[in-house]
């Protein structure tokens, strides 16, 4: 054996499925004893039916196991089990194309390679890696497109699934699944991409493996390995070009004007009449596989490669029939020079040898690029142009029908409303928001996070950091224009106002974050999210002025009483007194005119307003400490149902 050869073979990747069942819950059992074997510097296709186990066989093989399921068998990376640190070498492209829709491709491409990229790479390099990737897979020109989503324009689908193979590509990873990556591409752009994939996977010497489901002849051709599954079975196993010649070997005739992949299809559906002759076949086989392996369980899988071909004599060939016999399934090894006592000393090298492994990112860093992205992703949604004009209209009425109230007794009740209104509506804003985005993105994070690229406290963290100066706007936006317009009291008061109505937001959009945790469907969130929202309301202290003692301490789980409450303290105490009405309900106004006096002002001081609330107000002081420890409590309570009872 020369040192080249050597060489080469202590390089190569193998990546083996070894006699993997899966069984979901309910007992039904998706994959059935199924092997795959599959070398760096080529393509394997895992095709079948809808429903045949393409994207379960994926899952499992990147860690991702259906919840209450049940696996046996093993999946190893050159004949070592494929831990979750060897999986950090694995890329991943879903049948879903997941971004932040408001982003454009040079944002999301940054931000991947910031918390893929490991950090004893310079920004230099990482920015280099970010072009030579965009190059390869002619992004350059949409650079600065959006991603965009449902309603706005953005990349197109073909964009779309580069961009997704993109960020995975990034780190260069030596084991690539893609599930289903031309769903949705017409057959030109199918097969440009596989056409990319292929010159990929040839330049670094890495394993693509990707579940594909009707493919042209073109793109059927770009691929060196099958793998055909029905019902969760192996159907075939092996070389591309091999295919045909085994299914007429054990016969199935094959029509030569179909498109192979079109006949591989056609030949394992619920209606083909050599569907049971075929699953037998792979049945026997995956057998056969799965005692030659156990064999050869002392040499290194690197080494091996197992293929279902197939050998009959020229009688059973005549009948249409062909059995497996001993010589059914083979075991070919990829050198000449290759022997399994080779293959045994190889394996006492260290595990971690010819496992290429993704250096972890510090939290720092995660927590800096979360907080730029998220930083981009909620100002498109906190102050975007229809927030805006809202808030713009909201306020403008505001000041319209409370312009400049007289300060006179029969205007107390709508001096007092346009209180409760700015707090409520200040307060309602992004109670709402936070449950519509909040939930809304972490479909986006759960996909990120299923492939280990942050912590959820480092997302948590900086999504909350990045969010506050931005729900400053709208509050200053609306109170600055309509505190004066109305005509409350001095700059003090406006300040202190501003202050605790601004932090009462804050407070109500970490209650949104937790309402929106609340279950996994978003409706039912919504919905519990309303009853508690009224409820607010209701008992927030100025539609109800009287509630059952029986249910008295239930006015105090609204958020909004606090914030109101300190509203009516800090303007009413501050406010030009009232001028009596004729006749007054009350009796500073009845007791100055009884006694007489022409120097006493017929007026009422808000002091006489607030002790005449038949609602229990608290000080001024325990209203902020309450709203500031509602700041923290929520926030803090979304965090624990989001680590540890939603598991993102």
């Amino acid at each position: 054996m020369t040192q080249e050869t050597l060489q080469q073979q202590q390089q190569q990747q193998v990546l083996t499925v070894r006699g993997v069942n899966l069984t979901v819950e309910g007992g039904r059992q998706i994959l059935h004893n199924v092997h795959l074997t599959a070398k760096s510097g080529s393509m394997l296709a895992v095709m079948g039916p809808s429903g045949s186990g393409k994207t379960s066989l994926m899952n499992l093989i990147c860690g991702r196991r259906p919840p209450s399921s049940t696996m046996d068998g093993e999946i190893l990376l050159n004949n070592r089990k494929v831990t979750s640190r060897m999986r950090k070498s694995f890329g991943y492209v879903t049948q879903e194309d997941v971004f932040f829709s408001q982003l454009t491709l040079k944002q999301t491409l940054w931000f991947f390679s910031q918390v893929k990229l490991p950090s004893s790479m310079t920004a230099k390099d990482k920015e280099k890696r970010v072009n030579e990737v965009v190059e390869l897979l002619q992004l350059t020109k949409c650079l600065d497109t959006k991603i965009g989503g449902m309603s706005d324009q953005g990349l197109s689908g073909g964009e779309k699934k580069r961009a997704n193979i993109a960020c995975e590509l990034l780190r260069n990873p030596k084991v690539l699944l893609l599930d289903e990556p031309t769903s949705g591409l017409d057959s030109s752009l199918a097969l440009k991409l596989m056409e990319i994939l292929g010159r990929w996977v040839v330049e670094q010497s890495s394993i693509v493996v990707t579940s594909i489901h009707q493919p042209s002849s073109q793109t059927f051709h770009e691929f060196h390995e099958l793998l055909l599954l029905a019902d969760g079975q192996i159907a075939y196993s092996g070389r591309r070009e091999l295919m045909v010649e085994y299914f007429e070997g054990i016969g199935v005739p094959f029509h030569k004007h179909w498109n192979a992949a079109d006949f591989m299809l056609e030949v394992v559906k619920e209606s083909s009449q050599h569907k049971a002759h075929i699953l037998e076949n792979g049945r026997q086989f995956a057998e056969r596989a799965k005692q030659e392996q156990q064999q050869l369980a002392s040499a290194s899988a690197s080494q091996v490669h197992l293929n279902l071909s197939y050998q009959a004599d020229a009688g059973s060939r005549q009948n249409g029939l062909a059995g497996l016999d001993e010589g059914s399934v083979r075991i070919r090894f990829t050198s000449p020079d290759f022997s399994p006592q080779a293959a045994a000393a190889a394996k006492l090298q260290d595990d971690s040898e010819g496992v290429h492994l993704v250096p972890e990112v510090s939290w720092w860093t995660q927590f800096l690029a979360l907080s730029y992205r998220g930083f981009l992703v909620s100002r498109e949604a906190i102050l975007s142009v229809q927030v805006l004009v809202q808030t713009a209209f909201v306020a403008f009425i505001v000041s319209v029908l409370w312009f400049q109230v007289a300060k006179t007794e029969n205007n107390i009740a709508d001096f007092i409303s346009a209180i409760f209104f700015l707090t409520s509506y200040v307060t309602f804003a992004p109670f709402f928001e936070a449950i519509m985005t909040f939930y809304a993105d972490l479909a986006i994070v759960r996909h990120e996070r299923k492939s280990g690229m942050y912590r959820i406290g480092a997302y948590y963290l900086a999504k909350m950091v990045v969010e506050i100066p931005l729900l400053l706007v709208v509050p200053i936006f609306i109170i600055a224009p309509a505190y004066w317009c109305v005509g409350f009291a001095d700059f003090g008061a406006f300040a202190a106002f501003l202050v605790v109505i601004t932090l009462n937001s804050l407070a109500s959009q970490g209650i949104g974050i937790v309402f929106s945790l609340l279950s996994t469907n978003p409706r039912t969130n919504m919905t519990f999210a309303f009853i508690y929202m009224i409820f607010c309301f209701l008992t927030g202290g100025f539609f109800t002025k009287s509630i059952p003692f029986w249910f008295d301490w239930a006015k105090y789980l609204s958020y909004i009483r606090y914030c109101y409450h300190f509203g009516l303290i800090i303007i009413l105490e501050r406010t030009d007194d009232f001028r009596c009405g004729e006749p007054s309900l009350y009796a500073v106004c009845n007791s100055n005119s009884t006694a007489g006096n022409s120097t006493a002002p017929l007026t009422i001081p808000g002091s006489v307003i607030l002790e005449l609330q038949p609602d229990t107000i608290l000080p001024v002081w325990a209203n902020i400490i309450v709203t500031v420890c509602m700041f923290f409590a929520f926030r803090l309570l979304g965090y624990v149902i989001l680590r540890f009872c939603r598991k993102v």
